[in-house]
């Protein structure tokens, strides 16, 4: 019996529309026949309403790069880092019958057995009206759990359906969602079974044409933090316990912490760490073998070894610098302060991203001299604090030139001063670079290298402080250099 391509057409799209909200393994079997007959649908249709009628796009779903340049299927993804669950929700402006438009939902779209994970998988083949659509993508998410958090922002609706109304974008975009598994070990986590990652993700405006295809991206909601330790102390160190400040806590009663559920981005399409209200952080302990019983790791001269852990979204608003401080316990170096303090170049770590701190550590410290060229007549008071292993703070009572010289040495020489070596010493030093921060513009001429030993600049009366960053890369050996950063605060009382 002879049946007419019209009515297959209607057929298949009626198959579709029946179709749509189902998982993917249901709708496995007819998804091939579906996509061949709507596309061949799509174009007897154009063709015999003289170009106009609708149109066939196909919808994929992907887990977002960990990092810039890499896939998240390259050797940096774990398996609890993708996809074992998702749901697509797409919605599309309708009028509301007042001359205004709301969003309405068009089509929802589960799979709930992904076996394997993936890192992205197809969605369905719609065939719809042309025009924008809003989609909002999750994984390793309950619907349940989806739903709630929509119903937070004002949905009315018991669940998910097609026609229903959403809130506003400007309200769905203050959903806040909950933190934690901070301080997890990927590698650890990875082999626990029902460990996953929730992803989100919303993309809006998206201008869908006849037969493209669409992707679109979830993003997780956590993290991987990775310290890199490389040993240059010419003899073993163990590593003992490694804290880091301005951390997000997890969600606790007593410390309220929540993200944003989608994420936060700039104008030009970046990640943003931003939060809500509920938010607090502080120091972390990623990494402690110091008590009873402990296993502390021995890493010998010349050996790297990496900590990862996962970790919330955070940004470092507490410390002088706003970046985020560390500190790590160490023993084996004679003479050396056990605690190790440093400051990272980091000032935010965003969702979704693979963030590695390279910590070399060496047998080396620093001491600094100050001294105020005052005008005649003048004594102004030079003062230098010491903190931790790398900062000083430099404070000068009177305006004027000052300058500022530091040495070097050994650990195992910090009582032999006629061993220290100076930032100008050639056999030791291979280059030097000198950043400044002056907000309260304190200084008429900003520290410099003088040719010679020392920093020297002038102060020219504004009360306030600023930073002046060394940073100079030390010959280890004929091969090797290593990057060392201290940090002088300049304050002018």
């Amino acid at each position: 019996m002879f049946v007419p391509m019209k009515s297959i057409c209607k057929i298949l799209q009626a198959w579709g529309r029946a179709l749509r909200g189902r998982s993917t393994l249901v709708r496995s079997l007819p998804v091939f026949l579906l996509m061949a007959g709507a596309v061949a649908c799509t174009r007897d249709e154009v063709a015999e309403s003289g170009g106009e009628g609708p149109i066939t796009f196909h919808l994929k779903i992907a887990t977002a790069d960990l990092a810039p340049d890499s896939r998240a299927n390259d050797i940096n993804v774990m398996t609890n880092e993708l996809m074992k669950s998702w749901l697509v929700i797409m919605a599309k402006e309708v009028d509301d019958g007042s001359g205004s438009t709301v969003l309405q939902i068009e089509a929802v779209v589960e799979n709930n057995s992904i076996n394997p994970e993936v890192d992205e998988d197809n969605v369905l083949t719609f065939t719809g009206d042309a025009g924008e659509r809003t989609f909002f993508s999750f994984a390793n998410l309950s619907r349940d759990d989806i739903l709630q958090r929509f119903q937070s922002a004002g949905y009315t609706g018991a669940d998910f359906v097609e026609g229903k109304e959403l809130p506003a974008l400007s309200a769905l975009n203050e959903i806040s969602y909950p933190v934690s598994n901070t301080g997890l070990e990927p590698a650890q986590t990875a082999t626990q079974p029902g460990f996953s990652i929730p992803m989100t993700g919303v993309q809006t405006d998206v201008m869908v044409d006849n037969n493209s295809t669409e992707t679109v991206y979830v993003y997780r909601v956590l993290s991987r933090l990775r310290f890199h330790f490389t040993n240059k102390c010419g003899r073993d160190v163990t590593i003992k316990k490694i804290t880091m400040g301005d951390i997000t806590y997890d969600n606790k009663a007593d410390a309220p912490s929540e993200i944003y559920f989608f994420p936060q981005r700039t104008e030009t399409g970046e990640i943003l760490a931003r939060f809500p209200a509920h938010h607090a952080g502080g120091n972390y302990v990623f990494y402690d073998q110091t008590g009873e019983g402990a296993s502390p790791l021995v890493l010998a001269d010349g050996d790297s070894h990496d900590f990862e852990y996962y970790i919330s979204p955070s940004v470092s608003l507490t410390h002088d610098t706003r970046h985020f401080p560390i500190w790590v316990e160490i023993e084996g170096i004679p003479g050396m302060n056990p605690t190790r303090y440093a400051v990272t170049s980091l000032d935010n770590i965003r969702r979704n991203a693979i963030v590695t701190l390279p910590i070399t550590l060496t047998g080396y410290d620093m001491e600094l001299r100050a001294y105020h060229y005052a005008p005649i007549g003048g004594y102004p008071e030079v003062s230098i604090t010491k903190k931790n292993d790398t900062e000083f703070y430099c404070t000068f009572t009177g305006s004027g030139d000052f300058a500022m010289r530091p040495f070097i040495y050994k650990y195992e020489d910090y009582n032999k001063p006629e061993k220290w070596f100076d930032i100008n010493d050639e056999r030791f030093v291979k280059s030097k670079t000198l950043t400044v921060d002056d907000p309260k513009g304190i200084f008429a001429v900003d520290p410099h290298f003088n040719g010679g030993t020392e920093i020297f600049g002038t102060l020219n009366g504004t009360k306030g402080s600023a930073i002046v960053k060394l940073t100079a890369e030390l010959i280890i050996s004929e091969s090797v250099t290593q990057t060392y950063t201290r940090v002088f605060y300049v304050i002018h009382e």
